[in-house]
């Protein structure tokens, strides 16, 4: 798909899920396979693939980190629903964004007011303001790997739910 198509549906990913705050577009937007790779937790550490994930040091392809969370397209939406849980009011916004190839790389800042839902009454009614970058990958105009940073204070470190 061309670069500009890419970003597009990445666009929309971000426009009408995280947004909206409408899960049923995952069904077409993320394949049923996908893969989300990244730092996990407040000392980094690791999924169930070890140190560097699945496919060794660089991935197979050629990104690092570990494999983050349940996969495939059903974790991604369990991921989502249990973020808009605990930010209910999320706004996620688009800085910058450059494609090249079958890859996007979004920089992007979110805001939420934290619901108490996981991290409990110590940040319940708090807004949380942060920014990250994530590269994703795309296969046939859908969603197949991505890999996450995100700016998380501390406290949110320590029971981090990728965006």
């Amino acid at each position: 798909m061309p670069a500009e198509v890419n970003k597009a549906m990445i666009r929309r990913l971000f426009r009408h899920v995280l947004n909206e705050h409408h899960v049923e577009p995952i069904d077409r937007l993320v394949a049923p396979a996908y893969i989300e790779h990244g730092e996990h937790g407040e000392h980094g550490e690791h999924g169930e693939h070890g140190e560097h994930g699945e496919h060794g040091e660089h991935g197979e392809h050629g990104g690092q980190g570990a494999v983050l969370g349940p996969a495939g397209r059903e974790g991604f939406r369990r991921t989502v629903q249990a973020y808009l849980r605990e930010f209910p009011d999320l706004r996620v916004c688009i800085e910058d964004q450059i494609a090249e190839g079958d890859k996007v790389v979004t920089r992007f800042s979110l805001s939420g007011t934290h619901s108490g839902a996981v991290l409990g009454a110590a940040m319940m009614g708090k807004t949380c303001r942060r920014g990250g970058i994530r590269i994703d990958r795309l296969e046939h105009g859908r969603l197949v790997e991505s890999w996450l940073q995100l700016d998380l204070p501390r406290e949110l470190r320590r029971h981090a739910v990728p965006a």
